[in-house]
């Protein structure tokens, strides 16, 4: 019975929220360099439009450091200044950067540091379905790191 309560509640749900719909859904396969770490990543992201030109971006970021391991978790708003083909935008977020050193102390062997993104970007679509994207985020906690990024979207609706 609960299964088809939460079946029948996603289903009623997802139906209010496309009713609701003032943008678009994009998915975003993505690579990242950061300066300040010197480590470069590949995630996922995925691009919700609450309103007309501004957008929510989760997203996740493996990072791969020669030891150890290292993920990098956003979460973006961005404002998009045009329309069409070409767009610039802004964008303002949450970072989370996470790191596991190898072979080293017990203490000492955890990296975490939340901070800001502050940034801007570049989108343009290249046909009906897909659109390039290149970012730039300067995060001034983590020793001012610049993280840049480029990516290739598809639009969901």
């Amino acid at each position: 019975m609960k299964k088809i309560l939460l079946i029948w509640v996603l289903f009623i749900g997802s139906h209010i929220s496309y009713a609701q719909y003032q943008g678009e859904w994009r998915a975003q396969l993505a690579t990242e360099y950061g300066t300040g770490t010197n480590l470069f990543g590949m995630g996922l992201l995925s691009e919700y439009f609450i309103i007309d030109r501004l957008s929510v971006v989760p997203s996740i970021m493996v990072l791969l450091p020669e030891t150890g391991k290292a993920t990098n978790l956003h979460v973006d708003a961005r404002y998009y200044f045009n329309e069409g083909t070409s767009q610039l935008y802004g964008l303002l977020g949450f970072n989370y950067y996470r790191r596991r050193l190898e072979f080293a102390g017990e203490n000492d062997n955890l990296i975490q540091s939340p901070g800001l993104n502050v940034g801007g970007g570049y989108n343009y679509r290249i046909s009906e379905e897909f659109s390039l994207d290149a970012q730039i985020k300067f995060q001034p906690q983590n020793n001012n790191n610049l993280v840049i990024g480029v990516g290739i979207n598809y639009h969901i609706n």
